[in-house]
């Protein structure tokens, strides 16, 4: 997807040195784990990469002991005995954007500046999406020939950013399932779905049916399985394994038993790994790196997601914005919410005044749904709603004369104020043809002369671009921004 408003990128190719990894895990507020050897050379990198895992609550529960039967013995033994005993603990790192999966696993994966900024980011003038958590798409297209890579990855790659698994050969890396992925491994879902249901019981399956197949579990066993197997193989020399069961669990419970269990299994998976290369070929030389992207609200009685920002920018206090998110909304999630294919989807404002009935041609506010609280936000630009409240008002409504004539030299000084900075991004975006419709609209809106203009000959869509955000807002427009017509409608000044 073209990036036609973030242009601040940064096309110096860099050496992806070695050291690269560790680099990259020295940007962000997560916790690291280095386990040995902590001198000799590394010929083999493991990385295990938890998800939304906060390291206060890891260090916790390491110092924590057992319950009965295990008295003495920490709560996370392998994490303790692997990195707090024998390797490097790392923590409070931070990074310049907001803490969400696909950025913070961006910076991890690359050690570079975010060239990735939300979960999923839409082009302004066209409100075109790429949603970086949605793999749904990216298997069909991958099945297709029509997409070889994750989103995320296909971004990197357009702008020069290299991976940590791209200083490894094809045949030196395994890959497990993740945001930041290369191809897809059609054998280990292939075997996953085998194993779950051609080796169980009827019965057993039957039982499952009715309270629904848990298919990630099986996935993640079989990856398991194929990492220990390729620790083996001393021309694998980076692998990896990435986990979000964490924070899903996170993300709708916060109670204590809920996420311990699931760090506690996570320890178990460290030691499995730990034990799988202990026995290995390249023991020796082997780094195991334990990594978490970013943590999240672990209080008990304290809910994550709590607030609803969909709600407050529908009211006329929060503007009475027409509301564009990359997935349903949960109240209004019901069956609509299970099709993993819908990329759009527009929550109207009761409270819209001048775009009243026009949600689906005119959302004004975007947001990415996932984090809610931390969540990226688009307006559309403030001038461009301005100028379509004074049209709206001079097409629609019988205005006393100084009125109207106050409204059409309002608007023209607000075309004349943005005009120079609007042509010049335009004469940038006229070459493509994903823009034509954007480029053609703004032109004619660009071209009015307030000499002959006469509102009766034109339409809305004619002259406001359907379905984009605009120009990027100042500070200033944000300090300023423009809504709607205040209670007393449109009133001269003396």
């Amino acid at each position: 997807m073209p990036r036609a408003v973030n242009k601040h990128i940064s096309r110096k190719d860099a050496k992806f040195a070695k050291k690269i990894f560790l680099a990259a895990f020295a940007s962000l507020r997560a916790m690291l784990f280095l386990a040995p050897p902590a001198t000799a050379e590394v010929n083999r990198v493991v990385i295990i990469k938890v998800d939304g895992l906060p390291e206060g609550l890891v260090e916790r529960y390491a110092t924590e002991t057992a319950d009965a039967g295990r008295e003495g013995q920490s709560r996370l033994p392998w994490i303790q005995q692997v990195f707090g005993r024998n390797g490097t603990w790392m923590e409070n790192f931070y990074v310049r954007g907001i803490s969400l999966s696909a950025p913070s696993w961006s910076l991890l994966d690359t050690g570079r500046h975010l060239e990735i900024r939300g979960n999923a980011e839409w082009d302004r003038y066209t409100l075109r999406v790429e949603d970086y958590l949605n793999f749904f798409p990216f298997y069909l297209g991958n099945a297709a020939n029509r997409r070889a890579d994750m989103p995320g990855v296909d971004l990197l790659d357009e702008y020069g950013v290299p991976l940590l698994i791209d200083r490894f050969h094809a045949p030196e890396r395994f890959q497990s399932f993740q945001l930041l992925q290369r191809g897809v491994r059609w054998k280990t879902l292939e075997s996953s779905l085998r194993g779950k249901f051609t080796s169980r019981p009827l019965k057993e399956l039957f039982d499952e049916w009715q309270t629904g197949f848990s298919m990630s579990s099986s996935v993640n066993e079989q990856t398991e399985r194929e990492l220990l197997k390729d620790l083996k193989n001393p021309r694998i020399r980076y692998l990896d394994y990435f986990t979000g069961d964490f924070d899903h669990v996170a993300h709708l419970a916060a109670d204590r038993v809920a996420q311990r269990h699931v760090i506690e299994s996570i320890d178990a998976l460290v030691g499995r790994v730990w034990a799988g290369i202990a026995t290995s070929p390249l023991a020796g030389t082997t780094a195991l790196v334990l990594v978490s992207d970013h943590g999240m609200n672990t209080a008990e009685g304290v809910y994550s997601q709590g607030y609803n920002l969909i709600d407050w920018f529908n009211s006329a206090a929060g503007g009475a914005h027409h509301v564009l998110t990359n997935r349903h909304p949960l109240t209004e999630f019901k069956l609509k919410g299970l099709d993993p294919l819908v990329s759009e989807v527009i929550t109207p404002s009761t409270e819209a005044t001048y775009l009243a009935g026009e949600s689906a041609h005119y959302p004004t506010a975007v947001m990415d749904l996932d984090g809610n609280e931390r969540a990226s936000i688009s307006l559309r630009n403030s001038s461009l709603n301005a100028v379509q409240i004074l049209l709206d008002q001079l097409m629609h409504k019988r205005l006393a004369g100084h009125v109207r004539n106050a409204a059409i030299n309002g608007l023209f000084e607000i075309l004349d104020r943005e005009r120079p900075a609007w042509r010049r991004n335009l004469d940038e975006l006229k070459g493509d043809r994903a823009y034509s419709d954007y480029v053609a609209t703004m032109n004619r809106l660009l071209a009015l002369d307030p000499a002959d203009f006469d509102p009766g000959k034109f339409k809305t869509e004619e002259l406001i671009p359907r379905k984009s955000l605009g120009e990027p807002n100042t500070i200033r427009d944000l300090q300023h921004y423009v809504t709607g017509l205040g209670l007393a409608g449109l009133v001269v000044a003396p």
